[in-house]
């Protein structure tokens, strides 16, 4: 799923290099390019009401202040309206040309060599520049008129002399010009957001965009633009976002992910006293991410009631084809869906355990036939097929994952309908891995070890989907039950006899490292390394290189295994004889496995 960020979001085998800064630089860029359509065409609104370009006044008022100096020194020559053609005067006139566009050159050359000008009852706005910024100053007269009268009280001028000056300048009509690029730059798109933005805001939404929506995450563009203007989806988002970057950096749950989900809950009870607002994008929206929040922090009966609300919403709408956003809110229930399958699946709804049809086609069909993919990923599963380990379906799911992750790791551009496709797709592989349990009708006490060693594979690769790509934070309730369950599995294999040597040994040693990847909490994680050791050793792998071979062979991507495998095999990985540090027991391993 997003958030990722994703649950609905997507795998962080990104440098941590790349991530967001404290600033936020990165989540002001990019709401920036989504907002400046509507700050453009606010700009252009605010010309057609007759605004004056704010470049003119500038420098028309940088004009009449030289005028005001000259006025105090020469009160003669200023009296009569007419000024010497000094150095300083060609010199100010040049400025002006090059500041102003070719159609307001006539209006400034004739404003620059007339004196002061008397206020003629007109109403107009005055831009000025502060901190960089473009402000405005109130609803009196206009910038050049509100200079003038400065001119005249500072100088002594008489209203008379400069009558004939003023109505002259006046009477020349004004074409207001396109609005300036630096003046839309000024404007900060983030004063446009439903909810006001801080630091930690900005740093939260540098990290969904940077370290959850690297693959399989919503379109940034396409969801941007309902999000932004929307506060409970917007504060849905930094729940998700503060929740996932807590986990991150903390290991823990942060007060701000649990602060931004109560307004989310807030938004919601609001808008359901509105029958306008009760089933509208926004709000359906909203549930979604209170449900994928319900999913990270373990809340099992939140998330019962919410899902049912959201499918009550989306049947009141006719269905979720019918949903808005263009197709964003299927995608946002769906996910939920997919979140839901390994640990909560009996309580999803049955109306919503399908939102993809009964997929029974081949996965691979779902994937775009775009390039060649390595013919080395995945070939263990091919060889495990044909000793009739695995199934067809689990091979088909398989094969389609590592065909998408080598779609999606081309360094091609993909766009925004693309994106929304590769996350379906991602979602299809979570419940196609459901749906094949749930074909196979052996409850848990019929299963064999034969069957549990399948069912390691089957929720290994499960959790790698989950976690490795669509990268659910490692704490939350969705990784830490999934996680147990492979634990559970792998201590009714019997890790000594039953998987053994050869191929099904690297299976073990596969499912060995997508567990200890998996495992956050240092007691956890311990015990996993030294049984990946004690399997290592078994097989005789004693080289990282020999390591990522199977890694690359199995479902694991380079940048997966760079950040997250190797740590864990300079840790726990075979050491040199020479090396007498204490490595724990088999016996002391299993029981503490078992354990959440």
């Amino acid at each position: 799923m997003e958030t990722h960020s994703n649950f609905t979001f997507v795998e962080t085998g990104i440098p941590h290099s790349r991530r967001g800064t404290s600033k936020g630089s990165a989540a002001r860029s990019l709401i920036r390019s989504h907002a400046m359509q509507q700050v453009w065409e606010q700009r252009r609104l605010q010309r057609a009401q007759g605004q004056r370009d704010s470049n003119f006044e500038i420098v028309f008022e940088n004009e009449q202040m030289k005028g005001d100096k000259k006025s105090k020194s020469r009160p003669s020559q200023q009296s009569c309206g007419v000024q010497p053609a000094s150095k300083s005067t060609k010199s100010a006139k040049k400025v002006n040309k090059q500041a102003l566009p070719p159609s307001n050159m006539s209006e400034a050359a004739k404003s620059s060599t007339v004196g002061s000008c008397k206020e003629n009852g007109r109403r107009g706005r005055c831009m000025n520049t502060k901190d960089g910024a473009l402000q405005t100053l109130g609803d009196g007269s206009s910038g050049a008129e509100q200079v003038t009268q400065r001119a005249n009280a500072g100088s002594g001028n008489s209203p008379s002399l400069s009558s004939s000056s003023s109505s002259s300048s006046s009477s020349s009509s004004w074409n207001p010009s396109p609005p300036s690029a630096i003046g839309m730059c000024l404007m900060d798109p983030f004063d446009t957001c439903a909810v006001s933005l801080g630091t930690k805001e900005s740093r939260y939404m540098t990290h969904y965009f940077q370290a959850l929506s690297w693959r399989f995450t919503l379109p940034k563009q396409t969801w941007l633009r309902f999000a932004i203007h929307d506060p409970g989806l917007l504060h849905g988002v930094l729940a998700i976002a503060a929740a996932h970057y807590s986990f991150v950096s903390t290991r823990g749950l942060s007060d701000d992910a649990l602060f931004h989900h109560g307004k989310t809950i807030n938004h919601v009870q609001k808008c359901l006293d509105d029958p306008a607002l009760r089933f509208s994008d926004g709000v359906i929206g909203s549930i979604g991410r209170m449900v994928i929040c319900h999913l990270i922090f373990g809340d099992r009966l939140q998330f019962i009631t919410h899902l049912t609300a959201l499918q009550r919403s989306a049947e009141a709408r006719g269905g979720l084809e019918s949903l808005g956003m263009v197709g964003q809110l299927k995608y946002i229930i769906s996910s939920c869906v997919a979140g839901a399958a390994t640990i909560w699946w009996e309580d999803v709804p049955p109306q919503l355990k399908y939102p993809y049809g009964l997929l029974d086609y081949p996965a691979v069909d779902d994937v775009p036939d775009v390039e060649p993919h390595d013919p080395e990923w995945g070939s263990a599963f091919r060889e495990l097929n044909h000793t009739g380990f695995l199934s067809n379906t689990l091979l088909d799911i398989c094969e389609a994952i590592v065909a998408l992750n080598s779609v999606i790791s081309s360094r091609r551009s993909w766009n925004e309908a693309q994106q929304r496709i590769f996350g379906d797709q991602c979602n299809k592989m979570s419940l196609r891995l459901v749906y094949m349990k749930e074909n196979e009708s052996i409850s848990r006490h019929q299963m064999t070890r034969q069957d549990h060693m399948r069912e390691c594979v089957r929720l290994a690769v499960h959790f790698y989907v989950s976690a490795f790509q669509r990268d659910v934070p490692l704490l939350s309730n969705l990784s830490i039950q999934t996680l147990h369950r492979l634990k559970e599995s792998l201590y009714l294999t019997d890790l000594e006899t039953s998987w053994g040597g050869g191929q099904l040994g690297e299976v073990l040693l596969w499912v060995m490292i997508i567990t200890a990847s998996g495992c956050v909490r240092p007691q956890e994680r311990e015990c996993a390394g030294a049984q990946l050791r004690e399997t290592a050793l078994q097989l005789g792998v004693t080289e990282w290189l020999e390591l990522k071979r199977i890694c690359r062979r199995f479902l694991f991507l380079d940048s997966a295994v760079e950040w997250k495998t190797w740590p864990l095999w300079k840790d726990y990985g075979p050491r040199s004889e020479d090396d007498t540090s204490p490595i724990l027991s088999q016996a002391s391993i299993l029981p503490m496995m078992n354990k959440l």
